[in-house]
């Protein structure tokens, strides 16, 4: 083992004195299609020529001391943004009674509809529940005299919420607006209905009843495996046996 080591120490030594391989603690060479950092914003180099530039003119002690020249209304917006929360979702899209595509997704806006009032909430009418500043589809699964239990649409029972029937956080949904258009039925799940000439529409007859073979019925209880043995049903028979011979 000792001897292994010396052989890599010797041939490393020997390929550092050539300068064909550097050493290992070298680093490998950076790629030149690496993008490099932008230097840091600055103050503006100085003019090379003698000519220095006229100083800017001071500025007047009115916007000096007027409340508008404060370090955070010069904030530039980068800044603001910057502070602001960041927010993910769909924040331009305005929830319409017409509206196809979003019946069941939230969305930032408030639904186009009104608070519903406490005896309106029974079981299965659909809301928007207001939850984590964005306003879900919801319906009642269960109510009672001074509360509503609210389940999401879509999710399972361990998200419900229990509110009382006055709850700020609820408005109807979307589908209670009198503008309100039901989406289209997917087509995988219509089926066209044949029609006559005159455009009436083709009643379909009932199956015809098989008619009955007894030959085949014959056949099929001879290829029947047999039941078990079952000493009740076996005597059964025997109590019938001895009543119709009597």
């Amino acid at each position: 083992m000792c001897a292994m080591r010396a052989m890599r120490a010797m041939r490393a030594l020997r390929a550092m004195q050539c300068g064909g391989v550097r050493s290992f603690s070298s680093r490998p060479p950076k790629s030149p299609y690496l993008q490099q950092r932008p230097p840091p914003p600055g103050p503006p180099p100085a003019p090379t020529n003698s000519a220095a530039p006229a100083p800017p003119p001071p500025a007047p002690a009115a916007a000096a001391a007027s409340p508008a020249a404060t370090p955070a209304a010069m904030a530039t917006p980068a800044a603001t943004a910057q502070t602001a929360p960041q927010r993910y979702g769909p924040l331009e899209v305005n929830l319409k009674p017409k509206d196809q595509l979003r019946p069941l997704l939230p969305t930032w806006n408030p639904p186009p509809t009104r608070r519903p009032e406490p005896q309106e909430l029974e079981v299965s009418t659909r809301l928007r529940f207001l939850f984590e500043e964005r306003w879900w589809a919801a319906t009642v699964r269960e109510a009672y005299d001074t509360e509503v239990r609210v389940g999401f649409d879509g999710w399972p029972s361990r998200h419900d919420q229990i509110l009382p029937r006055n709850s700020e956080r609820l408005y109807l949904h979307e589908c209670h607006h009198p503008d309100y258009e039901a989406p289209p039925v997917p087509q995988r799940f219509q089926r066209p209905q044949p029609v006559d000439s005159e455009g009436n529409p083709v009643v379909r007859t009932k199956p015809r009843p098989k008619v009955y073979d007894p030959e085949k019925e014959r056949m099929k209880r001879a290829l029947r495996p047999p039941m078990p043995f079952n000493p009740e049903k076996e005597r059964l028979k025997r109590l019938l046996r001895n009543q119709v011979s009597e």
